[in-house]
């Protein structure tokens, strides 16, 4: 067991609970959930994944496990939703891993179709088992490595990404390191699709440390993220990165309000009910009512909004301390993982479709033999065939699994890549059987479109688009984006 996994499970350990959020005392369940395993690892395949999983253009998912395999230090993969996997590398294959070891990060899929991801160690650095690195990797499985962290003096480009990687509009890829940095707390990067690297922020406790959330872009065009520790307090932050490098921390963590900010933030935005208006939601991993972790909404200015303290029922079932991000699914739901808690103390997953009203948990290895795994450190992904799909770090085989969520009343939709583009540039549309598709519009402009495969087509965008939803007609039926497509200036 590498030294990383072996200080990450000792974590765990000392940080047991489990996920959910309650409204003041009181739980309502919502919707018929069914958690169904589809892959178990066994070691030669990988195993401890605590990355998610990323939807490529052929409708197969894509992900990370951060240790085993062939050398011991992780893996890339891409499996069908049937549960079909195949390993497309394996880390470390290179002398003194200079391709990367240990991917605590998941892939994110780029405009050019290929995957992009961070390892935690390895590379070709003065560190003693490398600082890790950004890689490039195809969907046929040919990898390049883009980026060596710890290359510069005294290492102040940072070291040890943990979290998954951004594109912004501008094409460029954004990231933050777990460390190093001129302050030895971590950096924010930009970095190109070539290569090329640039510091952004260099963390300095007063404005968080450690951060190990990914990025996100919101609708305003700035970035957002948290940092597990340092601040005001020392418990965490949220801040504000500009696409310029300024950074602004718009809250303080102060253990009441949530502590260790673990996962990150995601963005809520208008025309995906019942969330309304546009918010930030997270999960602090710790701190709350009663210390076990918080679920909050936040303005953009920092305010928190709206907060649900996890634990409140005895014995926890409603779970605690959740480290994963949260997804949103195209019905305007907020669905999370714990790692620990539930009624088998084994990890939870919990979703709310009406702002936290009421809420719907699953109980992990509440099947035989925990078939469905337990302990998931992961964030949800929502297939275009509407349903989530997740990665647990432990159970199955003790390698952890792969599962899906179906929930009553999703169905199947399609997702714009990128989210946001200029009028007239040409974007990439995901989704399933769209090989009879007829049209696409963008809110009520028709675009001129080129199917390439049953699950990808492209469109250019049109003279006078505004921010709307996308169709796509097929022979079948009419499916909608998952959320509005925006147009950038």
């Amino acid at each position: 067991m590498s030294l990383f996994r072996t200080l990450r499970f000792a974590w765990l350990m000392l940080t047991r609970a489990a996920v959910l959020l309650l409204l003041a005392s009181c739980f309502v369940s919502v919707h018929a959930q069914t958690v169904t395993p589809i892959f178990a690892f066994d070691g030669t395949d990988g195993g401890n994944s605590i990355s998610g999983l990323v939807q490529g253009r052929d409708g197969q998912l894509y992900g990370t496990t951060q240790s085993d395999g062939k050398h011991g230090a992780g893996t890339v993969f891409k499996i069908t939703t049937g549960g079909a996997l195949v390993t497309l590398h394996q880390f470390c294959s290179k002398t003194s891993c200079a391709d990367g070891a240990n991917p605590t990060s998941g892939l994110i899929l780029g405009t050019d179709g290929n995957f992009y991801g961070t390892t935690f160690s390895g590379g070709n650095t003065a560190c003693a088992s490398g600082c890790g690195t950004v890689f490039k990797i195809t969907s046929t499985g040919t990898l390049n490595t883009l980026y060596d962290f710890c290359s510069t003096s005294s290492c102040d480009d940072g070291g040890n990404p943990y979290a998954s990687l951004v594109q912004g509009t501008d094409g460029d890829l954004y990231g933050t390191t777990s460390a190093f940095g001129l302050n030895s707390v971590g950096t924010i990067f930009r970095i190109t699709t070539g290569g090329a690297l640039t510091t952004l922020h260099t963390f300095a406790v007063s404005d968080g440390a450690a951060p190990f959330g990914a990025l996100i872009q919101a609708t305003d065009g700035n970035f957002y993220g948290t940092t597990s520790s340092g601040g005001t307090h020392g418990d965490g932050t949220v801040y504000q990165l500009t696409p310029a490098g300024s950074l602004t921390t718009i809250h303080n963590f102060s253990g009441k309000d949530g502590s260790t900010p673990y996962g990150g933030v995601i963005e809520t935005f208008p025309g995906a009910p019942p969330f309304l208006p546009d918010a930030l939601w997270g999960v602090a991993s710790l701190g709350g009512t009663f210390k076990a972790g918080l679920f909050f909404r936040m303005s953009f200015a920092g305010k928190i909004l709206s907060s649900f303290s996890f634990c409140q029922i005895k014995g926890c079932p409603d779970g605690s301390e959740p480290f994963a991000r949260l997804t949103m699914d195209h019905t305007g739901g907020i669905w999370g993982v714990a790692s620990s808690g539930g009624t088998a103390d084994l990890g939870s997953l919990f979703g709310t479709t009406d702002g936290g009203a009421s809420f719907s948990i699953y109980s992990f290895c509440t099947t035989p033999a925990c078939a469905d795994g337990l302990g998931p450190q992961a964030p949800l992904v929502e297939h275009t065939n509407g349903k989530l799909y997740g990665v647990t770090s432990n159970g199955a085989t003790g390698f952890g699994a792969i599962y899906s969520d179906t929930i009553t009343g999703r169905s199947a939709f399609v997702r714009p890549v990128p989210a946001i583009a200029k009028v007239g540039a040409t974007i990439g549309i995901l989704g399933s059987n769209l090989s009879t598709t007829s049209k696409v519009k963008f809110g009520s402009l028709t675009a001129k479109f080129k199917v390439v495969s049953t699950t990808f087509v492209t469109a250019t965008v049109p003279a006078g688009a505004t921010s709307a939803f996308i169709t796509v007609t097929t022979s079948s039926k009419t499916f909608r984006s998952n959320q509005k497509f925006l147009i950038s200036p």
